[in-house]
């Protein structure tokens, strides 16, 4: 690694800490203000015993009009910057001595910041490695707050000075008797490692001082490195370097959202997407990234055939959107998916155990859920489950709008019930940007009955609030992963005799045996939490790709 990498490396590090540090030191700044602060220190004082130093800090927080209080403002600051910093560098583990080891020998790698608590020290070294920061910034402490004009007391002032020296020689005998004992144990705990504790303090406090210099600082020495590292750009220099060449773009990139960068690129190519022959589905969605760890929005698109997968190839490499000063591209945040088909998820082979039809078209057999409203027994579906092939061709092109006398058989585990309705509720299109295709049937009381009965083997209500559960026609009590947003998805399904443009939300559905075939018309129940209070919300299953599984959010 080349010198100017290593100190943009570490500016970039120190910088994004000091921000930290700045803001918990401005909120003591502000709430200390005119309050006394109690340091604890045991004296005896004109046969008195004291038990802490007393300062009521009166300048702090404010500008002072003088230029001598100004300077004592800044004094009072710069405490609080270094021992902020401090604490700041040790809860981040950001030992400098370990930052400098680790920028310098992982050139292909980040630098990670674990934070004291995921240290791989043993729980006995943190204990007593906490004490011997806690010693240092308590007689540091004890030397700066006392030297402040309000601090009054009749305790000469090196006294104060005494716990900083015991600290120091104390250190300095430890290492001294480690070094030349290399065989000396600790009768206690045998795994104390007390030079590593001292190395680590003295990191965190070099590390605390850097970070007092403030964001500024390393914010214009980030913009010298940067026209440093510029005339030393080569060909074989690393991605990393060679998106972000001002400290002003890393900072506005540390400031934009992921969420808004997948959602400009998708409001500027969508139309694009869109009109590729051979895309069947497109839309945002959220997923954990393998490297951060975080979650991030994506385009997603699938495809069928292999002139779209060229099309979209050629748009992913050349797409991009300005965001505050930096340029994303459309390539680290479209994935683009293949599969044979995206259609309804209607059976024509073995029956399923619970299952509807209409009875003009048997071979088209799909899922079904009963429920009472207004004291009216009811089964609801896809309206392309109860509809026949043609009178489903006639809803899509608009030459009916309602269904007259329509016989649909119910077959509950092997029992046949025929009902004949107008059909309610009709829904198949797009409405409030959110596709349905759902349909409701009266039914009589003893189909809703047996239904019940059917659906008690099952607990449907019982499942992780990450989990999603299907209940369906073939598939029966499926757990699959819930998506950590439910946004709905632009899909072309295929249809018998037609292709219909829908909105619907997408599920996980990577194996096939997931969502089958015959589980149209399926609900699918999941948890959203609102305050305190957590609720089961339904989806019903319209269609289905090699990739995902389509539903429609449910409402009664």
């Amino acid at each position: 690694m080349s010198s100017t990498h290593f100190f943009i490396s570490f500016s970039i590090i120190m910088m994004m800490l000091s921000l930290v540090s700045e803001r918990a030191a401005n909120f003591i700044k502000l709430y200390f203000q005119g309050k006394e602060i109690y340091i604890p220190f045991i004296s005896k004082i004109k046969g008195k015993w004291q038990y802490y130093l007393k300062v009521r800090l009166e300048i702090l927080a404010y500008k002072q009009p003088t230029e001598m209080a100004e300077k004592e403002r800044e004094y009072r600051v710069m405490i609080i910057n270094v021992l902020v910093g401090i604490v700041i560098a040790s809860l981040a583990n950001a030992s400098l001595f370990e930052l400098i080891k680790q920028i310098s020998s992982n050139e292909n790698e980040s630098i990670a910041i674990k934070g004291i608590l995921f240290n791989n020290d043993n729980a006995w070294n943190l204990i007593v490695g906490a004490i011997y920061m806690l010693f240092f910034l308590w007689s540091m402490s004890l030397i700066l707050f006392s030297r402040l004009p309000e601090f009054e007391s009749d305790n000469k002032k090196k006294n104060y000075k005494t716990p900083l020296i015991i600290w120091f020689v104390t250190t300095v005998i430890i290492v001294i008797v480690y070094k030349i004992g290399e065989n000396m144990k600790d009768p206690f705990r045998t795994d104390l490692d007390f030079l590593s504790i001292v190395r680590h303090v003295m990191g965190y406090i070099f590390t605390g001082l850097f970070l007092s210099l403030g964001s500024k600082f390393w914010h214009d020495l980030l913009d010298i490195f940067f026209q440093l590292k510029n005339t030393q750009q080569v060909l074989s220099d690393k991605k990393t370097y060679t998106d972000y060449d001002s400290a002003d773009k890393l900072i506005s990139l540390a400031e934009t959202p992921q969420y808004d960068i997948a959602e400009g690129l998708y409001g500027i190519y969508k139309d694009q997407i869109k009109d590729i022959e051979g895309v069947v589905s497109h839309g945002l969605t959220t997923v954990l990234d393998d490297t951060t760890k975080l979650y991030k929005k994506i385009i997603e698109v699938e495809f069928t055939n292999p002139e779209a997968q060229e099309k979209l190839q050629r748009l992913k490499f050349s797409g991009s959107i300005v965001l505050k000063l930096n340029t994303f591209y459309l390539k680290d945040y479209l994935r683009i998916l293949k599969t044979d088909y995206l259609r309804a998820l209607t059976t024509t082979e073995t029956p399923p155990l619970c299952y509807v039809c209409n009875a003009d078209s048997t071979s088209n057999m799909g899922s079904f859920n009963t429920l009472i409203r207004n004291e009216k027994y009811y089964a609801v579906s896809n309206l392309h489950v109860f509809a026949d092939e043609k009178e489903l061709i006639d809803f899509n092109s608009g030459k009916i709008n309602h269904f007259t006398k329509t016989a649909i058989h119910f077959n509950i585990q092997g029992k046949v019930f025929l009902s004949d309705f107008e059909a309610d509720g009709l829904q198949f299109g797009n409405k409030n940007f959110e596709g349905k295709d759902q349909c409701f049937a009266p039914i009589t009381k003893d189909i809703y009955v047996a239904h019940q009965n059917f659906l008690s083997q099952y607990n449907l209500n019982n499942f992780s609030p990450s989990r999603m559960v299907l209940f369906g026609a073939t598939s029966k009590y499926l757990e699959i992963p819930r998506f950590s947003d439910l946004q709905p998805t632009d899909c072309s399904i295929k249809y018998k005799g037609f292709v219909k443009q829908l909105n619907l939300i997408k599920i996980d559905c990577q194996n096939d045996n997931n969502v089958d075939f015959g589980d149209s018309g399926s609900f699918v129940y999941y948890k959203i939490k609102t305050g305190q209070t957590t609720s089961i919300k339904k989806g019903v299953i319209v269609a289905k790709s090699q990739n995902f599984a389509f539903m429609f959010r449910y409402s009664n």
